[in-house]
């Protein structure tokens, strides 16, 4: 079955930024534009509980978005602006089906902009066969949302993030909590082993089959020698019918950006500047320090892992 869901953004006259304050923050944009939309075009990429999303050249208020169904039923979801009005994204409130075709049409004064993608084969039940299950999420095959204006920094960043996620037990139905151990590999190979420099989390996991969620739990991972350090972290994702990979993985918290600082940036503050000039902000660390972005990674892979994490304290 076909299902179709139509994005509509109505789009504010004006494309300059300013804060609160009425200072100008950002380039003056004068025409607006679509520059990237997710999940891709063409691709096989969407997930049953993902988001979609789009980013625009200029600011934009959202008064219009929804999804529809072949035979007319509304889908409910959430919608909701970041980075200055500049991203606009939809979440469903109900799980989409998988397997399917959805057509995405966003529309603006100046034009209008249409694409569809596909929803991966994750929904169907697993029976709750999961016990000794290990998936390795490849981070950097993933949708960065948020911070903005770091993707340069942060690209690189990922392709050296190889966590691994393994259930210790059964569910017992399909709903309740699982056991799990979060860790990571040495590497994105799939035959790469433990890496013992990451310190292992023992969260039960909440499950909905065939999805499960842990936290929120302190993560720190180090990446090329920079300690990575997200606040209240949350994963995510669900596991396909034969419980062979996963599909939609994300990895969300807040990034403690001070070790990041004087390696990745040009000094104390300069990632929050940075984030900040492209609609982003910086807010308090459980120790009070205005140093942490919201960081969000979505749609990552993850596929099967032959090993068993060992807890490392």
């Amino acid at each position: 079955m076909v299902l179709r869901w139509t994005l509509l953004l109505v789009l504010i006259a004006g494309c300059d930024r300013y804060d609160p304050d009425g200072e100008f923050v950002g380039e003056p944009c004068e025409q607006q534009a679509v520059r990237s939309f997710g999940p891709a075009a063409d691709s096989v990429e969407g997930y049953v509980d993902g988001p979609a999303w789009v980013n625009l050249r200029c600011a934009s208020e959202t008064i219009g978005l929804g999804t529809t169904r072949s035979d007319g039923r509304r889908a409910e979801g959430v919608v909701s602006t970041h980075h200055g009005g500049r991203h606009a994204r939809w979440r469903p409130t109900e799980r989409l089906q998988p397997q399917t075709q959805y057509s995405v049409h966003f529309e603006s004064p100046e034009g209008a902009h249409d694409w569809s993608f596909t929803t991966n084969a994750v929904g169907a039940p697993t029976d709750n066969r999961l016990s000794g299950l290990a998936l390795a999420m490849h981070a950097a095959d993933g949708a960065l949302l948020d911070p903005p204006g770091l993707d340069d920094v942060l690209g690189p960043a990922l392709a050296a993030l190889h966590p691994v996620v393994q259930f210790r037990g059964d569910p017992g139905g399909p709903e309740g909590t699982v056991p799990t151990v979060l860790g990571a590999r040495t590497s994105d190979d799939n035959d790469s082993p433990q890496d013992r420099a990451v310190r292992t989390r023992l969260p039960n996991a909440r499950w909905a089959d065939p999805l499960f969620e842990m936290g929120p739990m302190r993560l720190e991972w180090p990446l090329a020698g920079v300690p990575f350090i997200l606040e209240n972290a949350r994963v995510a994702g669900g596991i396909s019918p034969d419980a062979a990979w996963g599909a939609g993985f994300s990895l969300e918290g807040w990034w403690d950006t001070r070790a990041a600082d004087p390696v990745w940036g040009d000094g104390l503050g300069s990632l929050c500047e940075a984030a900040a000039n492209a609609g982003g902000e910086c807010t308090e660390c459980t120790d009070g320090a205005r140093s942490c972005l919201r960081f969000e990674l979505v749609l990552a892979r993850a596929t099967s892992w032959d090993g068993d994490l060992e807890d490392v304290d």
